[in-house]
């Protein structure tokens, strides 16, 4: 619980120093270009559902037989890019059939050159206060060579662009047009916290550590999401979410 209010408020200062480079910044208001928000917004729930459902049901053997980690066991990083590369396509399709459906544009889940230097600037500021935090809890010398580092950030930004396109550029954009900025900012964070769960089985923590493992993901969810709503431009929350996850590699804290 501790923890979980320190990362609150964490997230809640970063969110200000975000809002205060906005302004400064000048960031234009963006119009996404939905004209049925209704019907976008459920069609976005189907595709997340979709993309979720597929990966939930290809990690179900290995979670069935997934082990409670070793205390002194270190986690293995493989860091593959061919499965990464057919995860981008499993989040990208169902969205995109629905986008080309619905005759939406590229626009309206952030990608533009609207806010795009801004975006620029606010994303390197968020991985400025990532390094800070992660020298924070201690830095450590990774034990991953060069090449390898080299080859984990682009594995996350794999991961982070893709999972920042599917839940803050489709999905949150389209709840906020429908259930306006608060309602629609929350229920994409929290889907976006709660999709980690099967990965967490995955990694043999229980269900209920599962459970409370995501619950932590809320803060920063929210905090990438209001990133998205200050920029309107996916590449800020894609910077911070790629450098977020490829810093614990580099620090060697995984």
């Amino acid at each position: 619980m501790k923890e979980f209010i320190i990362d609150s408020l964490f997230c809640t200062v970063i969110a200000a120093i975000v809002f205060g480079l906005s302004k400064l910044l000048r960031c234009k208001a963006t119009d996404s270009g939905i004209s049925q928000p209704r019907r976008s917004a459920i069609h976005a729930v189907i595709a997340v559902g979709i993309s979720m459902s597929i990966l939930f049901l290809l990690m179900l053997p290995q979670i069935l037989t997934a082990k409670p980690p070793a205390s002194t066991h270190k986690p293995h990083h493989p860091f593959a890019l061919a499965p990464q590369i057919f995860l981008l396509a499993l989040y990208a399709v169902p969205a995109g059939i629905f986008m080309f459906r619905d005759r939406e544009n590229l626009r309206s889940v952030g990608i533009s050159r609207v806010n795009f230097w801004q975006a620029a600037v606010i994303g390197v500021v968020l991985t400025a206060f990532t390094f800070y935090d992660e020298f924070r809890q201690g830095w450590h010398v990774s034990e991953l060579s060069c090449s390898t580092q080299a080859i984990a950030l682009v594995f996350y930004s794999f991961v982070g662009f893709g999972e920042e396109f599917l839940f803050r550029g489709y999905l949150q954009t389209r709840l906020v047009a429908w259930l306006g900025t608060a309602r629609g900012l929350l229920s994409a964070s929290f889907f976006m916290a709660f999709f980690h769960f099967p990965g967490r089985l995955l990694q043999g923590m229980g269900f209920l550590d599962s459970f409370v493992s995501c619950t932590h993901l809320v803060p920063v969810s929210l905090l990438m999401g209001f990133v998205m709503l200050q920029t309107g431009n996916l590449l800020a929350p894609g910077i911070h979410h790629t450098f977020m996850n490829w810093v614990r590699v580099i620090s060697g804290n995984t």
